[in-house]
C-alpha cells in the first residue's frame, strides 16, 4: 500500500475496495469512509493508513512528514464540525481509535477525548451548561491517556474509585476524584499528562500504533492466524457525547440477532454513557429493543426511550446489509437525542445463527450461494450437528448426577465400555468404548480411533487428548481431576462420586459440551433438525466434486458416515474376517482399505470391488500386489503425513485434520485434482462444506 495516501479523510472517494480498503486502512477506517459515502450520519474525520503503523514499527516514532501535516488534516474536521482544537472557546475533541484489516475485538488501544485541557474542560463546561458533564470528560480522558500512553495500570484507577459509581458522583467529588488520579498518574509514570493539545495527539497516536504490538494482540493474532504484518489503522474523529444527560447514550446493535440469526435487530445501550461503558464491564447495559425485555424487567430499552432513534438504526442497518451482504456489527452514540454512527464490521455470530444468516441472505436476493457458502466456518457445523446429551438440571431430575467433571475439551456425547489402553482397545473392537486415561500421548491415538469417546484425568484445552479428539471428530472430556486411573488395577476411581470404583469394561457417558462425566449409559439426543443446515449442505453438494470418505475402523462407523452422506470410508485397522461386513456397509459408497500388513493384502483383495482401492502405508510399497488392478481396484500409495497418491496417477486424498483445507487448497493451486477428503463419520457434513468451498464456492 506504500503508493496510497497515508492520510484518508472519511469524505473522500475510495480509491480501493472490500480487502484492499481494510488493507490500506483498516477495518475501521475503511467502515467510516463507506458509511459516509452512503450518507450516514457519522462524525467527520481521517485516518492514518496502515502503511504510517509500518514506518512507526520500524522508526519507533511517528513519521515526521505524519507529525507536520496534522495541523492541516485537522483543520477540515475543524471546518466540518465548526470547533477549534484545543480552543476553550468551542473546543474539538478527537478520538484515536485502532482499526486493522482483521477484526481483533478489544485488542488493540482507544484514546478519547484528546484535547481536553483542564481549560478545555472548563470551556466545555461553560459551553453545555453542564460542569459536571465536563469533569467527566477530562476524567475520562485522563484514564484512557494514562493506561494506553504512560502505561499506568487500570488497577490504580480502579483503586482509587473503591466502591464508588462513577455515575452517582456529584461534580464536587468528580473534581476531587481528578486530582487524586492526575496524582496518581505522575506517581505511577513519573510524569503528568501533558496540557497541550497537539502533544496529546501526536502521543495518543503513537500509544495507539504501540498496541499493536501488545502481547494480548499477539496472543489473539496466534490464535487466529492473523498475520502479524498486517498493522492498524488510526482513526481520528470528532467526539460526540453519549454521556451529555439523559437523552444521550451510547450502544451497539446487530442488524439480525447473532445468536439465532433471526431477522430482527439485537443489541444494548447505556444511557448518559459512552462506548466504553458499554464493553468495559463495569455497567449492565440495557436492551435495545422491547423485544429484548424479559419478563419481570423493567423496560429501559432504547426503543422505549427513544423510538425514532431506532427506527433510525433500522433503516442504517438495512443499508449496511445492503452495501456489505452481510450482518453488521454497529457501534452508535446517541447525543442529546441526535444519533451518530462511529464504525460497522460483519458481525460474529454462533454456529446456528452463521447458517441461518447465510440461508436468509440468499432468500433476499444479498448473496449467491456460492458467496454463501464461502461465508461459513466448516467446523462450526460440528456443533449443529453433534449428537448430544440432555440438559443436567433434566437428568438431575431423573437422578443422574456428575461422576466427575472436567474441560469440555471435544464436543458431543459418547456411551461405552471403559477401556484402559490399545490392547483392550483392540480387543474389544466394535464395541462403543470410552478410552479413559491419566493423560494421552502419541501412543495411544490408535486406541483413540477405536473409542468413541476419550476422558482423561488431567491435561487441559489444548492437551494431546482435546486436540486429537477434535481433530477426529470424537467427544472429549479432559482434566477431571477427580478421577484416578489405576492401570495395574484396571480400574477407574472418582473421588467426587462417593469413592466410586469402575472396573475396566464398566459404562460411562462423557458430556464433551459441558465436560461431564456420568456413570452408566445415558441416551444421546440426536442434533436437533435444521432446515437451514439441511438447505446449505445441499448447496455443498451440488458444487463439491471432491469425494468425502468417513474415517473408519468398523462396520458401525461405516454406515454412521453413510447416514451422514459420506461417498464411501477409508478403513483403517479392520481384520480380514470384517471386511464382508464393511462392504456391505459401504452400500454402493467406494471402499478405501489401508493394508496395514503384508500377510493381510491377498485377504483384504480378494474381497474388494471394482472401483475400491488398497492404501499402501510407506514399508508396504514394494511390497508383491496379488492381480489387483486388472478387476479395477485401485492401488494408492502413502504421499506425505495424512496424504495418499493414485499409484501411477496423481490423483490425491487427503485425511482430515487442521491442514486438510490448506492442503487440498495447495493441490488445486498446484494443479493436482484432489479425489476427496477422509473425516470422521460425524465430521462428514464438514468435509462437504470444506471441499466445496475449495472446490468452487
Amino acid at each position: 500500500m506504500t503508493d496510497a495516501p497515508r492520510i484518508h479523510h472519511f469524505e473522500e472517494p475510495l480509491p480501493l475496495d472490500g480487502a484492499a480498503a481494510r488493507r490500506w486502512l483498516g477495518g475501521k477506517g475503511a467502515s467510516v469512509a463507506e458509511m459516509t459515502s452512503l450518507g450516514l450520519p457519522v462524525p467527520p474525520g481521517l485516518t492514518l493508513s496502515t502503511d504510517v503503523w509500518r514506518a512507526f514499527d520500524a522508526e519507533g516514532a511517528l513519521p515526521a512528514s505524519i507529525v507536520d501535516a496534522l495541523p492541516a488534516a485537522v483543520a477540515r474536521v475543524e471546518a466540518a464540525t465548526g470547533r477549534r482544537f484545543g480552543d476553550p472557546d468551542a473546543p474539538l475533541l478527537l478520538s484515536v481509535r485502532s482499526g486493522g484489516p482483521t477484526s481483533m475485538p478489544g485488542m488493540l488501544d482507544t484514546v478519547l477525548d484528546v484535547g481536553v485541557s483542564p481549560a478545555v474542560a472548563r470551556g466545555l463546561g461553560v459551553e453545555r451548561g453542564d460542569p459536571r458533564f465536563a469533569l467527566d470528560v477530562r476524567r475520562r480522558f485522563c484514564e484512557s491517556f494514562a493506561t494506553v500512553v504512560l502505561g499506568v495500570p487500570r488497577a490504580a484507577f480502579d483503586a482509587l474509585l473503591g466502591r464508588r459509581a462513577i455515575d452517582g458522583l456529584e461534580a464536587p467529588e468528580l473534581e476531587a476524584l481528578l486530582v487524586e488520579m492526575e496524582r496518581c498518574v505522575a506517581h505511577e509514570a513519573g510524569r503528568s499528562i501533558p496540557d497541550d493539545p497537539w502533544e496529546q495527539l501526536r502521543l495518543a497516536i503513537e500509544g495507539v500504533l504501540r498496541s499493536w504490538r501488545s502481547e494480548r494482540a499477539a496472543k489473539y493474532r496466534d490464535a487466529h492466524g492473523i498475520d502479524e504484518g498486517e498493522g492498524t489503522g488510526v482513526t481520528l474523529q470528532a467526539m460526540v457525547f453519549g454521556n451529555l444527560g439523559a437523552r444521550s447514550g451510547a450502544g451497539v446493535v446487530y442488524s439480525r440477532n447473532p445468536a439465532t440469526g433471526e431477522p430482527t435487530l439485537y443489541g444494548e445501550w447505556l444511557p448518559a454513557a459512552q462506548g466504553e461503558d458499554v464493553v468495559g464491564g463495569r455497567r449492565t447495559p440495557d436492551p435495545l429493543t422491547r423485544a429484548q425485555v424479559r419478563r419481570g424487567m423493567d423496560d429501559r430499552s432504547l426503543e422505549s426511550a427513544m423510538p425514532a432513534v431506532v427506527e433510525e438504526l433500522r433503516q442504517i442497518c438495512g443499508a449496511l446489509e445492503a452495501r456489505y451482504g452481510d450482518v453488521m456489527d454497529v457501534e452508535f452514540t446517541v447525543e442529546e437525542g441526535r444519533l451518530y454512527v462511529l464504525q460497522c464490521r460483519s458481525a460474529k455470530r454462533s454456529p446456528r445463527a452463521a447458517v441461518r444468516i447465510a440461508a436468509s441472505l440468499v432468500d433476499e436476493g444479498m448473496l449467491e450461494r456460492s458467496a454463501a457458502l464461502r461465508r461459513l466456518e466448516p467446523a462450526s457445523l460440528r456443533q449443529l450437528l453433534t449428537p448430544r446429551l440432555p440438559d443436567p438440571e433434566q437428568l438431575a431430575a431423573l437422578g443422574r448426577r456428575p461422576l466427575a467433571r472436567g474441560l469440555a475439551a471435544s464436543p458431543g456425547a459418547a456411551s461405552g465400555r471403559v477401556v484402559l489402553d490399545v490392547a483392550a482397545a483392540e480387543a474389544a473392537r466394535g464395541e462403543d468404548l470410552v478410552l479413559v486415561r491419566a493423560e494421552t500421548s502419541a501412543e495411544d491415538v490408535e486406541a483413540m480411533r477405536h473409542a468413541t469417546g476419550i476422558l482423561t484425568a488431567a491435561g487441559g484445552l489444548t492437551c494431546h487428548a482435546a486436540v486429537v479428539a477434535r481433530a477426529m471428530g470424537k467427544p472429549c472430556v479432559a482434566g477431571a481431576t477427580s478421577l484416578h486411573v489405576d492401570y495395574v488395577g484396571r480400574r477407574v476411581l472418582s473421588r467426587d462420586g462417593g469413592g466410586r470404583v469402575l472396573e475396566e469394561g464398566d459404562v460411562l457417558t462423557i458430556d464433551g459440551t459441558r465436560g461431564l462425566v456420568y456413570e452408566g449409559s445415558v441416551d444421546v439426543e440426536p442434533a436437533p433438525a435444521s432446515e437451514h443446515v439441511t438447505r446449505v449442505l445441499a448447496w455443498a453438494s451440488e458444487v463439491c466434486r471432491s469425494l468425502v470418505l468417513a474415517e473408519a475402523s468398523a462396520p458401525r462407523h461405516v454406515a454412521l458416515g453413510r447416514r451422514f452422506g459420506s461417498d464411501g470410508a477409508m478403513v483403517r485397522g479392520a481384520a480380514p474376517e470384517d471386511l464382508s461386513a464393511l462392504i456391505e456397509a459401504a452400500e454402493a459408497g467406494r471402499l478405501f482399505v489401508v493394508a496395514e500388513r503384508p500377510e493381510v493384502l491377498d485377504a483384504l483383495s480378494a474381497g474388494l470391488r471394482a472401483r475400491d482401492a488398497v492404501l499402501l502405508p510407506a514399508p508396504l510399497e514394494a511390497a508383491p500386489l496379488p492381480d489387483l488392478t486388472a478387476r479395477g481396484v485401485e492401488v494408492w500409495v502413502a504421499d506425505g503425513p495424512g496424504r495418499w497418491r493414485l499409484r501411477g496417477g496423481d490423483g490425491a486424498l487427503v485425511e482430515g485434520d487442521e491442514r486438510a483445507g490448506a492442503t487440498l487448497a495447495a493441490l488445486r493451486e498446484a494443479g493436482r485434482d484432489p479425489l476427496g477428503l477422509v473425516v470422521p463419520p460425524l465430521d462428514v457434513p464438514v468435509g462437504r462444506l470444506l471441499a466445496a468451498q475449495i472446490d468452487g464456492a
